[in-house]
């Protein structure tokens, strides 16, 4: 049964769409929680072009969940970029935030940022062998993932070059006054832990630290991630 405690409005990261968070809203709405995935602009099934920043990003998702009421915003990799400079920025909006997969800052290889700009699905299937842990292979989830990956793949460069450019992570860690979370998978080869770790100090969050997890906690720890996420709000 959901609608117990506040709504949680999940954003996900690049290339990708809300269709990767179906395990995540399943198991929340186990924990009795209304969860709503958004597509970001030039995503799935939301028309017009991607925006061009997180800042863009960010208020275009403060918009669409302004008639909820606070929420708790939970973001994944660039998602998790949106939620945090969301919660700083208009705390009235946000009563907490999970950031999977984060850090405060995302450069990008220059190398995979030109690919993803020029060659879009070259990129896209190379992040998506990229995304879970080395030592425990998911295989079905790994390739529903690459599925994901390729149909976004228009998107992959101008979300990269969004995340590249962001400056204002740590600023925006030291500016939450939100209950955060920061989830950090131990074999995750995108994120690296020690960046979330440093993140979770500097926003005062609680981390959670998944082990044998990759990038893609979503998928392969869909429900110690939910459990966390329900007892933030």
């Amino acid at each position: 049964m959901a609608g117990q405690g506040l709504p949680v409005v999940l954003i996900h990261g690049a290339g990708l769409d809300r269709s990767l968070w179906a395990p995540m809203r399943r198991a929340l709405r186990r924990r009795g929680r209304t969860a709503i995935a958004l597509d970001l602009p030039g995503h799935g099934r939301e028309a017009g072009p991607s925006l061009p920043d997180i800042a863009a990003m960010a208020r275009w998702v403060l918009a669409r969940t302004a008639p909820l009421g606070p929420v708790v915003l939970a973001g994944h990799s660039m998602g998790a970029l949106i939620a945090l400079e969301a919660a700083a920025t208009a705390p009235e909006g946000v009563a907490a935030a999970a950031l999977l997969g984060a850090a405060a800052s995302m450069p990008v290889n220059p190398d995979l940022l030109a690919t993803a700009q020029q060659r879009p699905a070259e990129a896209a299937a190379l992040i998506a062998r990229w995304c879970f842990a080395k030592d425990h292979p998911n295989p079905a989830a790994q390739a529903a993932t690459a599925r994901r990956f390729a149909r976004g793949a228009a998107a992959l460069g101008p979300d990269l070059a969004a995340c590249d450019s962001y400056r204002d992570g740590e600023a925006r860690a030291a500016a939450l006054r939100r209950p955060a979370l920061v989830a950090i998978g131990e074999g995750d080869r995108m994120a690296p832990p020690a960046a979330g770790r440093a993140l979770a100090e500097a926003c005062r969050a609680t981390p959670l630290v998944l082990p044998a997890t990759g990038h893609m906690m979503m998928l392969e720890r869909a429900e110690a991630v939910a459990a966390a996420i329900a007892g933030l709000a």
